[in-house]
């Protein structure tokens, strides 16, 4: 069924539960805050979901983008083109950031 369960009627049925209290708490000026997630695949997915929103200005994009531009270059070229890798900077530009024990 559909219930808060999460058994796979209740998929792709709008923002999880945990976006919502992000999003909340953002509203609320409450911010900054440290969402934790068991499992590489449900950081991801959260880290993914929470990429739709906006927890930065413009200027602060721009240091994050040198911020990381400089960190990607003390990488070896293979690490720099890794998915995990690409996928990151969009996020941080965003105000989102991840770990788990696959970076």
């Amino acid at each position: 069924g559909g219930g808060k369960g999460g058994g796979k009627g209740g998929r792709d049925k709008g923002p999880s539960d945990c976006f919502k209290l992000v999003r909340t708490v953002v509203s609320m000026g409450m911010e900054p805050l440290i969402v934790f997630a068991f499992g590489k695949r449900k950081v991801e997915k959260l880290a993914e979901e929470m990429g739709t929103l906006e927890l930065t200005v413009h200027t602060e994009r721009e240091s994050i983008t040198q911020i990381y531009e400089n960190a990607i270059q003390t990488l070896s070229d293979d690490d720099q083109v890794l998915p995990q890798v690409e996928k990151m900077l969009p996020l941080l530009q965003r105000g989102i950031a991840v770990h788990h024990s696959g970076l």
